[in-house]
């Protein structure tokens, strides 16, 4: 939840709001975060300012808790995952539409927040129909829709376990490997990124994996800890 993680990033990163937005910081550096939204909401300069700082933290924490996660896959929720560029780092992605009114009454009786604040943050999230088009999957959550919540969402469930195993590569189909990984073998980086600051080694490069030192080296010299669920043995298909 990019949300949230923001929210946790925010208070433990008090100096950057207090540079920024220091009506949203307390006298003993504790930030109010709905101060802080209704301000920037507000303020497209500031919240662009701040999300120049504050995204690079997200995404790195995010990344840091993906790399340990041994789940098939990983999502992350974001309402500005193309703005913030999250997309980047992503292989598929799910929309969630909603109609508009229907957003706001949500977020009023869940936040009690004014028309004037939600539209605000609405309008800060970018374009929709553009999110639509760029999306893998589309999940309809209005009341009235034909498919439950809970159907679409366990038919985009079901088509990415189908096809978790499988990536595209430079215009080559690629399947992971039941074989098991041993001493110099070329290992695929498939993990969408990097997270890490300044790292060259992206999505599809090879590496050779030295289990003696738990490490994967890559032809451009970078060295990285052997996680499976980052570097795999793929076989073309």
């Amino acid at each position: 939840d990019a949300d949230s993680r923001t929210k946790a990033l925010d208070k433990n990163n008090s100096e950057i709001i207090s540079r920024l937005c220091p009506e949203a910081v307390s006298e003993h550096g504790i930030v109010d975060t709905k101060i802080l939204a209704s301000i920037v909401f507000k303020n497209k300069e500031l919240l662009d300012a701040l999300s120049k700082e504050i995204h690079p933290l997200v995404k790195s924490d995010f990344g840091g808790w993906m790399m340990k996660n041994k789940s098939t896959y990983c999502i992350i929720e974001s309402a500005i995952i193309f703005e913030s560029g999250f997309n980047e780092y992503c292989s598929k992605i799910i929309t969630v539409t909603c109609p508009l009114e229907v957003r706001i009454t949500r977020v009023q009786e869940r936040d009690h927040r004014t028309r004037e604040e939600i539209m605000n943050i609405i309008n800060s999230q970018g374009n929709e129909k553009m999110k639509v088009d760029l999306s893998n999957y589309v999940i309809d959550n209005n009341p009235e829709s034909t498919l439950s919540i809970e159907t679409q969402v366990k038919q985009v469930h079901e088509d990415i376990i189908s096809k978790a195993n499988t990536f595209e590569i430079n215009g080559k189909s690629y399947i992971a490997s039941n074989e098991k990984v041993e001493n110099g073998d070329e290992l695929f980086c498939v993990v969408k990124g990097p997270f890490r600051e300044g790292v060259k080694t992206k999505f599809g490069d090879k590496g050779i994996v030295d289990l003696h030192f738990d490490r994967v080296t890559f032809p451009n010299g970078e060295s990285f800890v052997y996680w499976s669920s980052e570097f795999l043995k793929l076989k073309e298909l």
